[in-house]
C-alpha cells in the first residue's frame, strides 16, 4: 500500500493483525502499484516506475514521465499494458 507522499509499505497477508512496514519512499501521488515476480511496478500522475528485486531505488521508465498512468495490466510476464488519461493503452 502507499500514501500520496510516496511512502510504500509492505504487509504479510498471511499474519493475522499484520502491521504495515515501511519499505520505500517512491513517486509521490501513486495510482497503482503492482508486483510481478520480483520487480515493484508503481503508476502515477507522473510517470510509470519500477522497482528491482532487492534494489532501494526508483526507475522511471523512460518516455512515460509526462504521463499519467492510472493502471496496469499484466497479459504475460513479457507484457505489462498501462493506461493513462491522455492516451488508452500502451504496452511496455
Amino acid at each position: 500500500m502507499a500514501t500520496e507522499d510516496g511512502t510504500i509499505y509492505s504487509i504479510d497477508p498471511l499474519k493475522k493483525k499484520s502491521s504495515p512496514v515501511f519499505f520505500f519512499r517512491g513517486p509521490t501521488s501513486p495510482k497503482w502499484l503492482e508486483k510481478i515476480g520480483n520487480t515493484l511496478w508503481i503508476g502515477s500522475p507522473k510517470g510509470l516506475y519500477n522497482i528491482g528485486p532487492g534494489k532501494r531505488k526508483v526507475n522511471v521508465i523512460q518516455g512515460t514521465e509526462n504521463l499519467n498512468v492510472r493502471s496496469l495490466h499484466v497479459s504475460n510476464p513479457a507484457e505489462i499494458w498501462f493506461t493513462t488519461y491522455e492516451n488508452v493503452f500502451f504496452p511496455y
